[in-house]
């Protein structure tokens, strides 16, 4: 399992993030079983593997940002869970590299 730690957003990116407006138009409309037209919407399944114990670790990995770490994306957020109200930014490459700006998210809803 990689090992992680959190990069924390400050008290005033996490306010600018979490006052900004989406940037698209259906907000919630993944809580419907009809997802929004002129979207590419993807769905994959994959075998993570068999038990409790595998489910609870895949929980954890997705609702913990790990999911994005270990695709070798930083994660700066304001919580270490993902739960609704909760604002990353997600960072790819390293030091002045690093590639921000549109790549900040907000958990809608759980």
């Amino acid at each position: 399992m990689l090992s992680v730690t959190d990069e924390a957003l400050s008290s005033k990116e996490t306010k600018r993030l979490g006052d900004a407006d989406f940037t698209y138009g259906e907000v919630g409309a993944t809580q419907s079983e009809t997802l929004p037209g002129n979207y590419d919407h993807l769905r994959r399944v994959r075998i993570l593997g068999t038990g409790a114990d595998r489910f609870e670790q895949a929980v954890r990995i997705l609702m913990s940002w790990d999911m994005h770490r270990i695709a070798g994306i930083r994660v700066r957020t304001s919580s270490k869970h993902a739960v609704p109200g909760a604002v990353a930014v997600l960072l790819l490459g390293r030091g002045s590299l690093s590639l921000e700006g549109t790549s900040a998210c907000r958990v809608r809803h759980g």
